[in-house]
């Protein structure tokens, strides 16, 4: 028989964050002007992957991969037309008509970031990214732990 896990809690500092990220109303709520991943991008399918820094500019609405500070690939978040996980630990865009773009994060917590927002931008291009959403996405785990 498995060992029951232990119970685990956030220390107070984070306790503290989300608590008070929590309080925030909707309207005056922190709006992300930039994003950042690093990540591991292959044009193809099938095709070997290459590193790239993700710079998701929300007010100019682009999204750029970044090599050696300098911008390789852009595209506007309004040409993003399909976001889907696509294998174990990767997302699929699909940017136009037809042109794909395999994206792999360097952790499972950067993808499920990175797949929130770029699903979220897909379903409405205007819609502002709030820094206190990803401080409400700490409350799930909050709820887990205390279980």
């Amino acid at each position: 028989m498995a060992e029951a896990e232990k119970q685990r809690d956030l220390d107070e500092t984070s306790k503290e964050l989300v608590e008070k990220a929590i309080a925030v109303p909707q309207e005056n709520r922190t709006k992300v002007d930039n994003l950042y991943f690093d990540v591991a991008v292959g044009f193809k399918e099938g095709q070997p992957l290459v590193y790239r820094l993700i710079w998701i500019c929300f007010v100019e609405r682009k999204l750029r991969l970044v090599r050696h500070r300098k911008i390789k690939e852009e595209y506007g978040l309004y040409t993003i037309n399909f976001v889907s996980k696509y294998e174990l630990n990767k997302i699929k865009l699909i940017i136009g008509e037809n042109f794909v773009v395999i994206i792999q994060p360097q952790s499972l917590d950067d993808l499920n970031a990175l797949f929130k927002v770029l699903r979220t931008v897909t379903l409405n291009h205007n819609i502002p990214i709030t820094k206190e959403e990803y401080l409400l996405d700490v409350c799930f785990y909050i709820k887990i732990f205390k279980e």
